[in-house]
């Protein structure tokens, strides 16, 4: 009995490590998705729920926590809703949070193709018509997610509370940043850089690897088949009747400070604040000086 004890003891022993193994190879070979699913298991850990609807190119997935003044979290390419997490557990005892997957991001389909504009807002619209049916909302977006709550609030003006620009993109700029589609390890470095600012600490190996491997199939490649001219919000921003904020990372390589300040130009009464040594996704690299002013940016937005 006592030798039957003991090989089930080691036979439990070798499949703790040969799992604990196959976990490490993982997460080196595919730290991204790994940083992802953790990041999605924290929503459900702060009392997120989970749901999906039928967007216009399919399932689309998001979160939803709290009650109150509904705020609309919309993030960048090739992210998810999940890197929202501190933001959420900010601004859940106070409002109805809500942070969906972008079409072709996170959970939400389509799965591969163009990411046309028209599909992302619909998405957005999708769940706002779900989430928020009545009365007004504030959206917070982030890169390009910042550009597309731009269009959903113009073209919803009386829906639209405010926005909450947050290093986001969409006006016109002669870009001189890194490939945003690295080809080797030196190219993703420069991204990361760029993305981080120079005070972050540098980048594993084997995250750039991973950048590297993932890139061809990114979201960022797919828009990149998409015309976005169309789109621009040079022309629009004037028209804007509600509130914006831009909430900026002083640090970031891809849409800069210098950026930022002509983008603020184009918006009637619009305020810009920057967030030193930070880079340009600040609600997950600084994320508490971020939410500070995030809540002094919508405070009477209601």
């Amino acid at each position: 009995m006592v030798r039957k004890l003991i090989f089930i003891a080691f036979a439990l022993f070798a499949v703790v490590i040969i799992t604990l193994g196959g976990a490490i190879w993982y997460f080196f070979s595919h730290p991204i998705s790994t940083l992802e699913g953790m990041s999605r298991r924290g929503l459900r850990g702060i009392g997120c729920e989970k749901k999906t609807l039928d967007g216009p190119a399919g399932t689309v997935t998001y979160f939803t926590a709290g009650s109150g003044p509904a705020v609309v979290l919309v993030h960048g390419a090739n992210d998810q809703a999940g890197l929202w997490l501190k933001t959420i557990e900010a601004l859940k005892d106070d409002h109805k949070v809500v942070a969906l997957d972008l079409p072709g991001h996170g959970d939400s389909a389509p799965a591969s193709g163009p990411l046309q504009f028209d599909m992302l807002v619909g998405g957005i619209d999708a769940v706002i018509a779900k989430e928020c049916p009545d009365g007004q909302v504030i959206l917070v977006g982030n890169s390009l997610g910042g550009w597309l709550a731009m269009l959903w609030a113009l073209d919803n003006s009386a829906r639209t509370a405010g926005v909450v620009l947050e290093n986001a993109g969409g006006v016109a700029v002669d870009y001189k940043g890194p490939n945003l589609l690295p080809r080797n390890r030196e190219e993703a470095r420069a991204i990361t850089s760029a993305v981080l600012g120079p005070s972050a600490p540098s980048v594993p190996g084997y995250v750039l690897d991973d950048l590297v491997r993932r890139a061809p199939k990114s979201q960022i490649a797919r828009l990149a088949k998409v015309d976005v001219n169309p789109h621009l919000l040079d022309a629009k921003l004037p028209s804007a009747t509600f509130p914006v904020s831009l909430i900026w990372g002083k640090d970031d390589g891809i849409a800069t400070i210098e950026y930022a300040e002509h983008y603020r130009s184009l918006i009637p009464n619009a305020t810009l604040t920057s967030i030193p040594d930070c880079g340009h996704i600040p609600h997950n690299q600084c994320p508490a000086a971020f939410n500070e002013k995030l809540k002094e940016a919508i405070v009477g937005w209601k």
